[in-house]
């Protein structure tokens, strides 16, 4: 009988073990996905700011009356192909946050739910979220959808319909991969000797 309770004892220690190792790897899987979407959100901040007025201010005359056009030639594409480098880690850092919050939603599903009326519920704040319809390029967003267990395999993936996050990032870093081009364009007509540039 001793024995019993002792492995009993035994079994619910390894269970509030694993029960705080599961806690603890989705408090830190919580904790990468709001750093990968801080990171994000400075990189868009400051990227359409530096490439719109950096491109602005080399295409001022007064700038190419001082610089030349080769320089700015230069300096333009070097700061595109930063801004292209910028874009594709972000891309990567998408795929991560994506993958992130797939594990989040993952640990959710199997350990963090009640059970009421005999139904599964998922205590949850990415469960279902890859199940919802991305915003549309113009009009409104669309409204969330609850998603119950049993939902989850047969509920096709709707995201592709609407902009993302991962197609916001393209708009916003193709538009500033863009504004380095005008520098790049008048320097180009500049040293083949177009008139008026």
């Amino acid at each position: 009988m001793k024995g019993d309770m002792s492995s009993q004892s035994q079994t619910a220690n390894a269970n509030l073990d694993m029960g705080k190792v599961l806690l603890d790897v989705y408090h830190e899987v919580c904790t990468n996905i709001r750093t990968s979407d801080d990171i994000s959100f400075k990189l868009l901040g400051l990227v359409p700011l530096i490439s719109g007025s950096g491109a602005a201010i080399l295409s001022l005359n007064k700038i190419w009356a001082q610089t030349g056009s080769i320089p700015i030639l230069l300096i333009s594409m070097v700061a595109a192909l930063i801004t292209f480098g910028l874009f594709k880690w972000e891309m990567r850092n998408v795929q991560k946050c994506s993958w992130l919050i797939a594990r989040a939603a993952a640990l959710e599903s199997s350990y963090f739910h009640i059970e009421t009326e005999g139904k599964k519920q998922v205590i949850s704040q990415f469960y279902g979220w890859s199940f919802q319809e991305s915003p549309p390029l113009l009009g409104k967003i669309p409204k969330f959808q609850a998603v119950t267990e049993g939902q989850q395999s047969k509920k096709q993936n709707n995201k592709a319909k609407g902009v993302g996050k991962e197609q916001a990032e393209r708009i916003i870093y193709w538009t500033s991969i863009g504004a380095w081009l005008i520098p790049i364009g008048i320097a180009a007509l500049r040293l083949k000797g177009w008139p008026g540039i």
